[in-house]
């Protein structure tokens, strides 16, 4: 029998597979170094590897990837996918079999048509058209170069000028199959659509251009009565009032709002008012997926998508510039009246339009805040994935840090003060049963082991000591008292979970992060949770309101059926199959 690795069909695939690999934003990447390595084994392998490698030519990463130009120019017949990106051309390319063509240089005119020409079956097209009037010869050479193709599925078009509206559909209608536009950079757009203009097949469009340079696109969307997805600009110049009107009217099954610069939705006094958030929630009929910034999350932009969109909702992600309790009431709306929710995302933005980063904390929620979210019931059975990023795990609020529990709080048991003279002497093993006796089900397990040898003194803001019975340490005692920065002590009554949590943060802050993620795994474990974690970015004087939210959050989550992953900044969790 022939063994599977001899035989070409599956030497194919293992190459198809390790070449090319899946992007967060759902793109792919073509990464050729282990199948340059693949083509060195044997011959047959060589022979059936070399076109698969020679699929995608990229004129800026041939020399990265140790591919030479003279083999380069050998192999053009292969080529599939090209990205020009620099000028002059290195090797000559008469391959006409393309896929897909990617000119981002604007000085690549003639390669482009020449390319263009051969390659009438072209399905992607991405070019970089240099500035010229609409009256340039450029501009005509343009057009008639995108007048020959008619069998495009997805097209990008950068730096056009003074275009006119028909420009645009002229093209759609000539590639009946064309299901995505992205327009990069245009500039002057001013022609609106009239009910002469003859609808188009688009279901997805990107609308990546200033609002105040092209004034006629959003008119753009009226062409467009099969558009499922539009991705815009959510910034403080949208015409939200128009955007909307128009995409209730000619959009009916429109179901994804999208901001294309999430990435950059920090930008101070750039971001969309919470009006037109809610106007935009209001011009889908059935939506289901929801990506925005928002300057502050509103009753009335939580209102509307409970009143319209509560049983359609799959996808929320929000950017918030906002810092208050009243954001995660609204968060808790959402949760609680959504229930067909699958994922939902919070990230705070800081207004310096800076990344997130550990010093500063202008772009941080105060634990207790957040606690706001879990003030009523959730709803949404189906949750999947549910992300956090901004809620503050350090002593930053240094005006009113609170360490204080509430005795009658339900959430936590409070344990009955039964201090003595000796009782950081006492090591006897009756207690050691009766601290094993006191813990439930969910609670991190310490070992003295991992904790021989560690110094837990910090100078943070205030510090968790704990004394496990066998750990032989200072600082907290089994009845609970706490002792802060200025050596005073405070009586909070900790449950065995918050004095092992407590433990595991003090752990981390001496630098030991072995420990901290043994006891909180242990602890997940008994939940069906793995974790996952970059210990690197958390820093010192961990938040005991903080400590209290992530309890809670994971015992919630836990309860939740189809819920399989939780982020929060520094840990991920992934509930184990």
């Amino acid at each position: 029998m022939q063994h599977p690795l001899h035989i070409s069909e599956i030497i194919e695939r293992v190459g198809e597979l390790l070449a090319w690999s899946k992007n967060p934003n759902g793109s792919f990447s073509f990464q050729p170094k282990d199948l340059v390595a693949c083509i060195k084994v044997s011959r047959q392998w060589r022979n059936t590897l070399t076109p698969v490698l020679w699929k995608v030519y990229h004129d800026g990463m041939t020399s990265h990837w140790r591919l030479t130009k003279e083999s380069a120019s050998l192999h053009t017949n292969f080529i599939r996918y090209i990205y020009l990106t620099s000028a002059p051309v290195l090797i000559p390319i008469h391959s006409a079999q393309l896929q897909q063509l990617t000119l981002v240089h604007k000085d690549r005119k003639l390669d482009a048509l020449t390319l263009l020409c051969i390659n009438k079956d072209l399905r992607g097209l991405e070019w970089l058209v240099p500035h010229s009037s609409a009256s340039s010869p450029d501009k005509q050479l343009v057009r008639f170069s995108l007048g020959t193709l008619s069998r495009l599925t997805f097209l990008r078009i950068d730096c056009w000028r003074d275009s006119l509206l028909e420009d645009i559909t002229s093209i759609a209608l000539n590639n009946p199959n064309l299901k995505t536009m992205v327009f990069g950079s245009l500039i002057s757009l001013k022609t609106k659509a009239t009910n002469d203009t003859p609808p188009l097949s688009l279901t997805e469009l990107r609308l990546e251009s200033q609002w105040e340079l092209n004034p006629g696109i959003e008119y753009l969307v009226r062409c467009c009565p099969r558009l499922s997805t539009l991705l815009f600009r959510a910034d403080s110049t949208c015409p939200y009032s128009t955007l909307t009107q128009n995409l209730w009217e000619c959009c009916p099954v429109l179901t994804t709002l999208r901001d294309v610069e999430s990435f950059n939705h920090s930008q101070t006094g750039n971001m969309l008012c919470a009006g037109g958030i809610e106007s935009l929630v209001q011009s889908s009929h059935f939506l289901m997926h929801l990506d925005m910034p928002v300057e502050h999350l509103t009753r009335e932009i939580c209102n509307t998508l409970q009143d319209r969109h509560s049983t359609s909702l799959r996808t929320v992600r929000l950017y918030l510039q906002s810092a208050d309790e009243e954001d995660f009431m609204c968060v808790s709306d959402i949760l609680s009246g959504c229930s067909n929710l699958t994922s939902f995302s919070l990230s705070y933005s800081n207004n310096d339009g800076d990344s997130l980063s550990m010093d500063t904390d202008s772009w941080m929620w105060k634990a207790d805040d957040a606690s706001a979210m879990f003030i009523v019931p959730w709803s949404c059975s189906r949750l999947e994935t549910l992300e956090l990023t901004g809620i503050s795990p350090t002593c930053y609020f240094d005006d009113d840090v609170d360490v204080d529990d509430d005795d009658d709080d339900d959430s936590y048991e409070s344990h009955t003060d039964n201090k003595s003279s000796n009782s950081k002497n006492d090591h006897n093993g009756s207690d050691q049963d009766d601290a094993s006796d006191d813990q439930d089900d969910h609670q991190f397990s310490v070992s003295e082991e991992s904790t021989q040898g560690m110094d837990l003194d910090t100078d943070s803001q205030w510090s968790f000591d704990i004394v496990m019975r066998d750990a032989k340490y200072n600082g907290v005692d089994k009845d609970g008292m706490i002792r802060n920065k200025d050596d005073s002590w405070m009586d909070v009554h900790p449950t065995p979970t918050e004095l092992a949590f407590n433990y595991v943060l003090q752990c981390l802050e001496a630098d030991a992060p072995s420990c901290f993620l043994d006891a909180f795994s242990d602890w997940l474990e008994t939940l069906d949770w793995t974790l996952q974690t970059d210990v690197s970015i958390w820093e010192l004087g961990v938040r005991h309101d903080y400590k209290r939210f992530l309890i809670e959050l994971f015992e919630r989550v836990s309860d939740m059926p189809n819920m399989d992953r939780v982020v929060m900044r520094g840990l991920s969790a992934v509930k184990s199959k």
